[in-house]
């Protein structure tokens, strides 16, 4: 106002704004500015800023030229990057020194020379020359044959892989945005030209252009690639520097706002500034009651500044006005209200001593506590590592008891499977059908063939007595085994002498009016009859258990030969007495 404008303005801002706008409008930092327009897709940022009639309109519109700027700055430092890395590209340089061994050729002629070589090279296989030993003449001109097929492959390979490398990067988003190199002015656009111009020749592989040219087109394409990285890199820094005087107003109008919200919430705690104190008004009614009587309308004005609000969305010249309207009215109000309760605040001070010395009473009684507290937080450590290592104990006889519990469920198993087996083994044992005419076991256990109890589990002592029953089985069973083998044995002994006799007999009878022919003949027969009547007596209870399988074959046998010997004695001694 004292510098006579005569804009809407409020004071201080068109000043504001024109050291603003004569920083910004240079040629230098114009360029950059329509720049940052044209890559952050905005128009219009100085204007916005010239327009603005309020501190945080113009602030507003500093945000957007510092969103624009950030945004710029970081597709140029991208693009930038693209491009630098691109220009070291060791895949292309290496693409470029590859296609100088053969850079006369071009891409027609090494296809040519390809296919003549794969039919050389068929021909010569079909007639086994690749089968052929190293030293011989014909397999050499092979190995060169397939040498040079190889290497034109080669060459072929890496002009695809180029081609199809700078068609991708053509055909990208990133290959279309290398275009913003045009607005970099008269140079960026020669600039970009020949990147257009490299790319177009790398992606199109004509046929009739040498390995030489491909490969210098490589070169030049990164040549011009880092030249662009390093015009980019130069934009970013006119866009930074542009940049820092818009940044600078945001600091001071940072500083600004901060003060603001200070002044109204209070610097430090939360019983001070203006925030407290409105309040504090509010909620007392006798500063209230006045207020609604004389000042209605503040009542809004003094519930919002006494919100927790931080005040960024109000402007600053609005908070400014608020204050005097507040200040001027609600002030000279309320001081004769203020003066009586600072009365009674001096009353209230008079009897403040001998409160303090309650406060003092009950202060060392809390100090106490506090000692006591301190005593039981200095042992509580000890208490806590001893707790730890009671839970330490506590968790090893855990793991104790769930090994030992663990153990006992496979020893149990075991015992389980050892008592199955011992019942199968009773069930075996009782089932045993009785030989010779003895007494069955299970008749022996009086027909009792359970040995668990009432829970299922097995009796061991009455299942060690039906085995001492039928240890007496098997006793009463040998014995009558013995006996029948013994007399089977006897018997055959005798059989086994009637027939050593037969023979004596039979040789002595060769010798005519031989009495001792007789006299064996007639042994043998006591003989065969002896083994018959024993043998025969011995039964056949136990033969399966003996191991015989032949019955009373060896009886009938001696029966024969005792009837033979005594028919044989008859003759001899009837015989003799006919002097025959």
């Amino acid at each position: 106002a004292a510098a006579g404008e005569t804009t809407k303005d409020k004071p201080g801002l068109s000043q504001a704004r024109d050291l603003i706008t004569r920083t910004v409008n240079t040629d230098k930092n114009k360029a950059s500015i329509a720049l940052i327009e044209k890559l952050s897709g905005t128009n219009g940022l100085v204007d916005g800023v010239n327009s603005a009639k309020t501190y945080k309109a113009f602030d507003r519109e500093m945000k957007n030229m510092i969103y624009a700027f950030d945004a710029a700055i970081k597709q140029l430092q991208g693009f930038a990057n693209i491009a630098s890395a691109y220009a070291g590209n060791s895949q292309f340089a290496a693409a470029a020194s590859g296609l100088g061994s053969a850079s006369e050729y071009t891409l027609d002629e090494m296809k040519s020379n390809v296919t003549t070589l794969e039919q050389s090279k068929t021909a010569m296989e079909t007639a086994g020359v690749d089968k052929l030993p190293a030293d011989d003449p014909r397999k050499q001109d092979y190995d060169k044959v397939v040498e040079s097929l190889n290497g034109l492959n080669q060459l072929i390979g890496i002009r695809t892989s180029v081609q199809g490398q700078i068609g991708a990067i053509a055909n990208s988003d990133t290959g279309k945005k290398l275009a913003m190199i045009k607005n970099l002015g008269a140079d960026g656009a020669q600039l970009y030209a020949g990147i257009e111009g490299a790319m177009t020749t790398l992606a199109t592989n004509n046929g009739s252009t040498t390995n030489g040219e491909y490969g210098q087109a490589i070169t030049s394409l990164q040549t011009l690639l880092g030249m662009a990285a390093d015009a980019l890199n130069g934009k970013v820094k006119e866009a930074q520097t542009s940049r820092q005087s818009f940044a600078d107003w945001r600091a001071g109008y940072t500083q600004l706002r901060d003060g603001q919200s200070q002044l109204v919430a209070g610097e430090e705690v939360d019983d001070q500034g203006l925030r407290y104190a409105f309040a504090q008004i509010l909620a007392n009614k006798e500063l209230r009651e006045p207020i609604e009587k004389n000042a209605q309308s503040l009542i809004p004005l003094l519930q919002l500044y006494s919100t927790p609000t931080v005040l960024f969305d109000e402007d600053l010249e609005d908070f400014n006005e608020d204050m005097d309207k507040i200040c001027g009215t609600v002030i000279p109000t309320l001081v004769p209200i203020l003066r009586q309760i600072y009365g009674n605040g001096l009353k209230t001070y008079a009897e403040a001593p001998a409160e303090l010395e309650q406060g003092e009473r009950d202060l060392a009684a809390g100090k106490a506590e506090l000692a006591q507290g301190y005593a039981d937080y200095a042992a509580a450590p000890a208490k806590l590592a001893e707790g730890r290592r009671q839970l330490a104990e506590g968790l090893q006889k855990l793991m104790d008891g769930r090994k030992e519990l663990a153990d006992g469920k496979d020893k149990l198993a075991e015992y389980e499977d050892g008592e199955q087996q011992v019942r199968d083994g009773l069930a075996t044992l009782v089932a045993t059908e009785p030989d010779g005419g003895l007494t069955s076991i299970l008749e022996r256990l009086d027909g009792d063939k359970i040995f668990d109890d009432p829970n299922g589990h097995l009796l061991l002592d009455k299942g060690l007595g039906a085995v001492d029953v039928g240890r007496g089985y098997q006793a009463d069973s040998g014995e009558l085994i013995t006996e029948e083998i013994t007399k089977r044995a006897i018997g055959t002994a005798a059989g086994f002498a009637a027939a050593a006799l037969a023979v004596l007999a039979g040789l002595l009878s060769l010798l005519k009016k031989n009495k001792g022919a007789g006299v064996a003949a007639i042994l043998t027969a006591i003989a065969g009859a002896v083994g018959i009547g024993i043998g025969t007596n011995a039964g056949m209870e136990f033969s399966h258990i003996a191991g015989s399988t032949i019955g009373t074959m060896p009886w009938v046998a001696a029966g024969i030969l005792a009837v033979a010997a005594a028919a044989h004695a008859v003759v001899h001694f009837t015989g003799s007495n006919a002097e025959e």
